[in-house]
Parts: structure tokens; C-alpha cells; sequence
């Protein structure tokens, strides 16, 4: 799973179809959790192993009865998110 969406850096540069990926979730006892996404260029970007354009990092509160993928609750969370809530699941 990633998140597709056009994107522009602080430094200008424009991405049409960035490609995002949660490349860590992890959570503690008390529920908080952190999340890293990796923003590439594009998929083929990530395919061939190339340096994120852009890093994002956030927290949210991980519920497992909700369902017990913290990868999953992470994507979804992002999406909630002002600067993802436009992106499209691919």
C-alpha cells in the first residue's frame, strides 16, 4: 500500500504522482504512535531505490481493537490529515 498525490517541496519541486510510504510504525503501551512516511517522486523512484523527496512524521493513537495492522491504521490515519486527505490509495 502507498498513497499517490501531487506534491511540492520546500525547495519548489513539483511531483505529480508522488509516491508514499509508511516505512515505520510503531507504537507503545499507552497507545501513542509514530509514523515515517517516505515521499518519492513516483513509484518507479522507489522501485529503483532512490532518496525520498520529502519526509513526513506525525504520531496518532493506535487502537487495536480497532484492527490489530498498525500499518493499515497508519495509512488511514494520514488520510485524515489536511496534507494527505486528497491522496489516492494505490
Amino acid at each position: 500500500m502507498a498513497l499517490k498525490k501531487s506534491i511540492s517541496t520546500e525547495q519548489g519541486f513539483n511531483a505529480p504522482n508522488s509516491y508514499g510510504v509508511v516505512e515505520e510504525a510503531r507504537y507503545s503501551k499507552n497507545g501513542n504512535s509514530h509514523i515515517a512516511l517516505s515521499i518519492f517522486k513516483d513509484k518507479t523512484s522507489r522501485d529503483e531505490k532512490k532518496d525520498p523527496i520529502k519526509m513526513f512524521y506525525t504520531s496518532f493513537v493506535y487502537d487495536q481493537d480497532i484492527s490489530r495492522n498498525i500499518i493499515k491504521q497508519a495509512y488511514e490515519f494520514l488520510k485524515t490529515l489536511p496534507e494527505f486527505s486528497d491522496a489516492e490509495d494505490v
